[in-house]
């Protein structure tokens, strides 16, 4: 058997079972993402697969139950699971001891862009006195008109650079707050580069309250997709840089 405990709606989904699920799923001509979370698709090929089979479409899986006997009918060539497991997704690891990758800082950067002058992050105008949304270097958002004035002569791209890396470990720290599995370097980067861009924020806001995070954490059956994309708004506007943004994040 290669479960090691049940999937599915109201189950228990370890990131290796719900891979092997979604295996199974892709082979039995479902079309959905890989990416070991329960999300609202695979519900939904969970129990589509079950009305085909003739059998109580609950969209759970259980280790000895009906549906994984059907699903494993189909013969399949599969990976081993073990603490290697991937389709080349790497290693997981407990998220509280991993940072930034030097290619996410450098992605960051490029979604961020060098501006070594104050500017208006609605506009993309420079300006020259205090609003709400002054930005400078690789995103930093200046909070006040003391810190405005810190700045207001500009700064240089090195300056830039160690701003942002500064600044990455309050995000870094806040994705170790709110996200209680283990993942691969790719998907910890994608979501330190989130919360950078929204705000790390607390249970209810930002980050730490999104969907996103409770999808990750098993604890919605949400789309991953969707939760996504929905924070596509920047001062109450919905801007084409952060829909391209998003879709960017997500195939990281």
């Amino acid at each position: 058997m290669l479960l090691e405990d049940s999937v599915g709606l109201n189950a228990n989904n370890k990131h290796s079972d719900m891979i092997i699920i979604q295996h199974l799923l892709v082979k039995h001509s479902f079309n959905l993402r890989i990416d070991g979370i329960c999300g609202n698709n695979t519900i939904s090929a969970i129990r589509s697969f079950q009305s085909r089979m003739k059998l109580l479409p609950d969209a759970r899986v259980d280790i000895n139950g009906k549906t994984i006997k059907l699903l494993e009918k189909k013969k399949i060539n599969f990976i081993k699971i073990s603490p290697h497991f991937s389709e080349g997704i790497g290693e997981k690891y407990d998220v509280a001891t991993m940072k930034l990758s030097q290619a996410g800082v450098r992605l960051l950067a490029n979604y961020e862009q060098l501006r070594l002058k104050i500017y208006d992050d609605q506009t993309g105008k420079e300006i020259k006195h205090y609003t709400p949304g002054a930005t400078i270097g690789y995103g930093h958002l200046i909070v006040d008109t003391k810190e405005f004035e810190r700045y207001k002569e500009g700064i240089s791209a090195s300056q830039a650079m160690s701003l942002l890396r500064h600044e990455l470990t309050k995000y870094e720290n806040g994705v170790k707050k709110f996200v209680k599995v283990k993942l691969t370097q790719s998907p910890s980067d994608a979501l330190k580069i989130f919360c950078f861009n929204i705000g790390i924020g607390n249970r209810t806001s930002g980050f730490g309250g999104s969907t996103v995070v409770k999808i990750i954490d098993g604890e919605s059956n949400d789309n991953l997709d969707t939760a996504w994309k929905m924070w596509s708004r920047s001062q109450g506007k919905v801007m084409k840089g952060l829909i391209n943004r998003r879709e960017s994040e997500l195939k990281l």
